[in-house]
């Protein structure tokens, strides 16, 4: 699930233009949910690997002599590294999509904040301080509007 989103400017019930925002935090929240359910998969598939090999199961050895439990580990491990890139790229995306609603603002910033408390604590994501920084320059357009 590595895909580009398509830019969409669909109108709202009542004609309004729906905000950009809300199909980029939708796109990042799959691309989460996907990144997590490989990790699993990667973790399980180690787990495997690693009771019936041993810790150091891939220590010199070519892998045309690994068996079928650690290529799949290596497989899995591919597939995992692919989904975190995708996913990174995505919040960046999603981090550079000003709001255009004051809605739109404040559920960006919510999920910031959810990201924030779901994550490593010493880790701060790159896209977080950008996300934070489009809200606020979004914010400020939106107030200088006239009414």
């Amino acid at each position: 699930m590595t895909t580009k989103p398509k830019a969409r400017k669909a109108a709202a019930a009542n004609g309004v233009e729906l905000d950009p925002v809300f199909a980029a935090i939708a796109e990042h929240k799959v691309l989460i949910k996907e990144s997590n359910r490989l990790e699993k998969s990667y973790s399980i598939a180690r787990g495997k690997a690693e009771k019936k090999h041993g810790w150091e199961w891939n220590a010199g050895k070519p892998l045309e002599m690994l068996d079928l439990v650690v290529a799949n580990v290596y497989s899995m491990y591919d597939r995992l590294n692919r989904a975190d890139r995708a996913e990174r790229k995505a919040a960046m995306r999603m981090a550079k999509t000003g709001p255009t609603t004051v809605a739109g603002a404040a559920a960006l910033i919510a999920h910031a904040w959810h990201e924030i408390e779901a994550g490593d604590s010493e880790q701060v994501e790159d896209w977080l301080t950008t996300a934070l920084k489009t809200v606020a320059g979004a914010l400020i357009r939106m107030s200088q509007k006239p009414a």
